[in-house]
């Protein structure tokens, strides 16, 4: 696997450059800002990195707070939903506190995600996801909270070449 999520300098299809071939002080990554959040939780590895430079993370900190919470090894993996080299929803436990990545390729989606896999009861749900925009601007996201229970489904809409994160803990 050719990906080493983080990185905070994103293009789409038609605006992402090869530093080394356009000469650019820095890398690119392709996808969405959330699509990079995703494969924090997708990717199963205890060697996950930000792999960007400190000064991209400042000049552009959106998502940072959810790489700051995300664990490196899990307890659980379900794997929700996914068609190779299409797109994934994979759900990770790490003691009480669950987290749910999707990506997707480019193609725009929207993922029905049932949350049957929780616990009774009430969960505080902190979502990073892709705007309207992010087709366009690939590092824009949105930050919400809601409440969710394992009676409900969850919607993911994801730009393309993006994806979602959420942070579900007990209330």
């Amino acid at each position: 696997m050719d990906f080493t999520p983080g990185g905070f300098v994103h293009g789409n299809r038609e605006t992402f450059k090869v530093a080394e071939q356009e000469g650019l002080p820095y890398t690119m990554v392709q996808g969405t800002r959330c699509f990079q959040l995703a494969m924090f939780v997708v990717y199963e590895s205890a060697l996950q990195v930000i792999c960007d430079s400190p000064y991209n993370y400042r000049k552009s900190p959106d998502g940072l707070d959810f790489l700051k919470i995300v664990p490196t090894t899990w307890d659980e993996t379900i794997v929700i939903d996914g068609q190779v080299g299409d797109f994934i929803t994979v759900a990770r436990r790490s003691g009480e506190k669950w987290f749910i990545g999707s990506m997707t390729d480019w193609i725009p989606r929207s993922l029905e995600i049932p949350l049957d896999f929780l616990d009774d009861g009430q969960y505080h749900a902190v979502i990073w996801s892709d705007t309207t925009e992010s087709d366009q601007f690939p590092e824009r996201l949105t930050k919400s909270e809601i409440t969710l229970t394992s009676e409900d489904t969850h919607l993911a809409k994801l730009a393309p070449g993006g994806g979602q994160v959420i942070y579900l803990f007990p209330e």
